[in-house]
């Protein structure tokens, strides 16, 4: 197929797809011998079955647990030897293989990638120590308070949607998961039509596109399959959910609908997440920290994907202090969607959002990541820079007017001390 070439703010991007039908994507970037590759599969936790909560990790995890040639100690022996690093991970609508190196040793690390990827082993052994591993991360995570927070706020937010399942399961979901379980979803989610591949450094789109077409295994036809982003949430009220941990603190997370990414509202309210909680001249902080001293951490962040997603603010703070920290982020998170932002205030945040958004683009990975997860939700290469324009021009009417529209359900989760803990340990909002 013809390739389609593009100019980029770092210089020329190619595109093709191939006649195996994965998608290629090439930046030249010659300032630099550092070389970032992107492989992105279009499956990911939310595309596993109730049953199997925490497959597409583990699956992730065990490609680099040894080949058909190779031990894992064998495979990371030669990655070391070259200089470069291999790493794999999944998120709810994609999995990836991230691979960076030099230019020089490219062409043997790309084969060491393209080896993992044809003939992963699944060793019984190796998963065995694997799925140890992901149950002491699952049970690490749930004293990690703030993260314990989130994945209580996705429970409830997304309950009845594939979303709300962590991406690290559940210890009787991964305790259940067996080497057959990992062949399958190999077979399955690994499709031409599933895999979209970027790179970006000092490296020829057509070698790389031919050094694909030969290196990947013969790769099943793609089968219809139920995207979860085309799948709307239940229908419900705003609810709250708590639990208790032995900690001195309360972590709480509030949140509201908001737009998906490629949805014309998703861009104002990227700015007024900015507005929210982007800086520490942001609302939350200033309102929730610095006037009222309620919390001792404070942000906001803009769970944006395909499918449905939120918009929230969190906070640790004291369990006498919940209440008012609460009903403060929550007010803060209402008055987006009753008042337009003053200018001078927004234009500060257009300022920040710019700035941290094109700094994050500044290295090969970035950019490859970019460029790759993009693709891979069919929204094009170049939306993050379409997305960050359109939200540097909304204005604050029209920024109001977005989060009048998403802001329909108030949903919070809250991580409180077990009744009694908090009295044997100090404050930690006192100097």
């Amino acid at each position: 197929m013809a390739t389609e070439r593009f100019a980029t703010r770092f210089g020329s991007l190619s595109r093709s797809r191939s006649a195996r039908g994965f998608l290629l994507l090439t930046e030249a970037a010659r300032r630099t011998p550092i070389v970032a590759l992107k492989v992105m599969i279009r499956r990911g936790y939310a595309h596993e079955d109730e049953g199997q909560a925490g497959l597409a990790s583990l699956l992730m995890r065990m490609f680099l647990q040894g080949t058909l040639r190779r031990s894992a100690q064998q495979l990371q022996l030669e990655l070391a030897g070259l200089g470069a690093s291999l790493e794999s991970g999944a998120s709810a609508e994609s999995s990836a293989f991230e691979l960076q190196c030099t230019r020089e040793v490219l062409p043997a690390a790309l084969e060491l990638l393209l080896e993992v990827i044809a003939t992963p082993a699944f060793l019984e052994s190796e998963l065995k120590k694997e799925r140890e591993q992901a149950l002491q991360r699952i049970r690490a995570r749930r004293d990690q308070y703030l993260e314990s927070a989130l994945d209580q706020f996705a429970e409830t937010f997304y309950r009845g949607h594939p979303y709300h399942r962590p991406g690290l399961g559940y210890e009787e979901t991964v305790a259940g998961l067996q080497v057959e379980d990992l062949r399958r979803a190999y077979e399955g989610w690994l499709t031409p039509a599933n895999l979209v591949v970027a790179a970006v450094g000092d490296l020829e789109h057509e070698r790389l596109l031919d050094r694909f077409e030969a290196g990947l295994p013969e790769l099943p036809p793609a089968t219809d399959a139920l995207d979860p982003a085309t799948l709307a949430p239940p229908e419900r009220g705003s609810e709250a959910a708590f639990s208790h941990r032995e900690s001195a603190q309360a972590w709480v997370v509030i949140g509201f609908p908001a737009a998906p990414l490629g949805h014309p509202d998703y861009p104002p309210l990227r700015l007024l997440n900015t507005v929210l909680g982007g800086s520490m001249s942001s609302r939350l902080f200033i309102e929730v920290r610095e006037k009222r001293s309620l919390a001792y951490q404070v942000g906001s962040l803009y769970q944006a994907q395909k499918g449905p997603s939120y918009l929230a603010g969190y906070l640790g703070t004291t369990p006498a202090q919940y209440e008012q920290a609460r009903a403060t982020v929550e007010a803060e998170l209402r008055r987006l969607a009753l008042e337009p932002v003053p200018e001078e205030e927004l234009e500060g945040s257009r300022r920040y959002l710019r700035g941290t958004t094109l700094l994050a683009q500044e290295t090969n990975r970035a950019r490859a990541a970019r460029y790759a997860s993009f693709e891979a939700l069919g929204l094009g290469f170049d939306y993050g820079d379409r997305a960050l324009e359109a939200a540097l021009a909304s204005s604050a009417e029209a920024a109001k007017e977005a989060a009048e529209r998403h802001f329909t359900r108030c949903v919070s989760a809250a991580v409180m001390p077990t009744p009694g803990a908090e009295k044997h340990q100090a404050n930690p909002l006192v100097p």
